[in-house]
């Protein structure tokens, strides 16, 4: 069974400045914690994601049962373990979470990236309207930036689409071509 260690805390104190970052050769790092179960003590099944958010926030992608858990990460303890399951996410590989903490997840089997609120109810799925030719998309991975931009990674036409994540009252995003998101 694989072990999802939470050394992402670690990052998530140095982004929000609860931690001062030294010399690479001074720095070291601790063991906090380890998830094997849920809430239920059900085990994980091929955890392949792990996403770390504001106000101690953990979440796993455990692929193998396909859901997410919920852990929280205050006072040195993790507690937690709520499952996160919606019928729109089979086999989540990639997490991450915004600026707002709503959970985007990469569905490794049906090939879309969904995108849920911080409690985990289903919001939709990240559409990419008006995407250049070819229009056939198949996420291999992504990544958040601070403006809750996503960055695609798209395996089928080897390119990265750039999306604006303000979703519509559908819960559809646009895709926002920039002048590097042509192939030369």
């Amino acid at each position: 069974m694989r072990t999802v260690t939470i050394a992402c805390l670690v990052t998530t104190a140095l982004v929000s400045g609860h931690l001062r970052p030294m010399a690479a050769e001074n720095t070291r790092l601790r063991h906090l914690a380890s998830v094997y179960l849920d809430d239920k003590e059900t085990g994980l099944k091929l955890p392949e994601g792990v996403a770390c958010g504001a106000r101690g926030l953990l979440v796993v992608a455990d692929t193998g049962n396909g859901r997410l858990l919920r852990f929280s990460f205050q006072d040195q303890k993790l507690s937690g373990g709520r499952e996160v399951k919606v019928p729109q996410l089979s086999a989540p590989s990639r997490i991450h979470l915004n600026s707002k903490g709503d959970i985007y997840a990469l569905d490794g089997k049906q090939r879309h990236i969904v995108h849920l609120g911080p409690e985990g109810e289903f919001k939709g799925l990240l559409a990419m309207g008006g995407v250049p030719p070819p229009g056939t998309v198949i996420p291999k991975s992504f990544a958040i930036d601070s403006a809750d931009n996503v960055y695609v990674l798209d395996a089928f036409s080897a390119r990265v689409l750039v999306v604006n994540a303000q979703a519509s009252s559908s819960g559809r995003s646009r895709f926002r071509p920039t002048r590097d998101s042509y192939p030369s």
